[in-house]
């Protein structure tokens, strides 16, 4: 499957199921944590995903009830970061995140490393502002916040700073026309 979908790049984004408080519960998994369930997964991908491709790198999804670090698991070589903060507060950027959050996020670089970290933010889930229904409504970013959002994750060290982008395709252009992504085109950033 990764040989087949992946061409340009070596980075993979297997993500585990997106649900909250799905861990399983069977008597060999029940005293892990939900990261530590994951990780004994991607841990065991990334291996077998290197047997082909060797340079291969596959994502921790620090997401729900994985955003915790793993107690019992430990990520072997390949595995990096990717901080995904859906349950945070959207109408406020991420600069007026708690304490406890930012502290987190500490967390999760210091555990994973900086090196191919990545957020994985939804300043462009049109899909969640229109509550996963069609038609999507139309999207107004507030490019402000988003640059300093951008700003407020460099500070941590991230490699990367991305944005889901749903519900702005062609059903969403014949109706309000091309969607704002101009929070992106800033050269200071």
């Amino acid at each position: 499957l990764a040989k087949s979908l992946y061409g340009s790049t070596h980075k993979f984004y297997f993500w585990m199921d997106d649900a909250k408080s799905g861990r399983c519960l069977c008597e060999q998994c029940r005293n892990r944590s939900t990261s530590d369930q994951q990780m004994i997964v991607i841990n065991a991908m990334i291996k077998r995903l290197q047997r082909e491709i060797p340079d291969a790198q596959l994502s921790y999804l620090a997401y729900f009830d994985a955003m915790p670090l793993p107690q019992q698991e430990r990520p072997v070589d390949g595995i990096f970061l990717e901080y995904a903060p859906f349950e945070r507060d959207f109408t406020k950027g991420a600069v007026c995140m708690a304490e406890d959050e930012q502290r987190q996020i500490k967390k999760l670089l210091h555990y994973f490393g900086t090196t191919h970290s990545v957020v994985l933010e939804y300043w462009y889930d049109n899909s969640m502002y229109s509550n996963w229904k069609k038609p999507p409504k139309k999207f107004s970013p507030d490019n402000q916040m988003i640059q300093q959002d951008l700003l407020f994750y460099q500070q941590f060290g991230f490699d990367t700073i991305a944005s889901f982008a749903c519900y702005l395709g062609e059903d969403y252009e014949k109706l309000y026309g091309e969607p704002d992504v101009s929070a992106f085109n800033n050269d200071k950033i």
